[in-house]
């Protein structure tokens, strides 16, 4: 239930889809063409040659990085990319994105709160766990 996640309105509170879950395919093709990209290529070689030296776990883990549907990430770029008004809402600062306990305490405290915790995070697949926070380097790879 951890990777299962909803896109909604800041404003109206609305959900722009249904909840999307972990066994969701259709970010399939777009998992294929990030794992076979150069950027993905030179972001493995590139950890792989920092964590030689630093024997960083950090470097250890994003030098094994491979994306499957399974990972909202990948499932979250394709809703940015095939549901406009997402999109949309999102440039105008709007749009809010969350796994069901995210969607759940933001219903249940009438929009103040929009908060999770770090081992839901984690599975975003853009959240550090060494660093305690969402990482902006992968934010800006995915442009969410």
């Amino acid at each position: 239930m951890r990777g299962t996640f909803i896109t909604w309105d800041r404003e109206t509170g609305q959900p722009f889809h249904n909840f999307i879950t972990w066994k969701d395919i259709r970010s399939e093709q777009l998992c294929n063409q990030w794992n076979q990209s150069m950027r993905m290529k030179c972001l493995k070689m590139g950890a792989k040659f920092v964590h030689f030296f630093s024997r960083s776990d950090r470097f250890l883990a994003a030098s094994l990085l491979r994306f499957t549907t399974g990972m909202v990430v990948m499932r979250l770029v394709w809703v940015l990319q095939n549901i406009p008004r997402v999109r949309q809402r999102a440039v105008e600062g709007n749009a809010l994105y969350g796994t069901v306990d995210t969607y759940l305490i933001w219903r249940l405290t009438s929009g103040k709160v929009h908060a999770t915790d770090p081992s839901n995070a984690c599975i975003t697949g853009f959240y550090d766990p060494f660093l305690m926070k969402y990482a902006d380097w992968a934010l800006n790879m995915f442009d969410i």
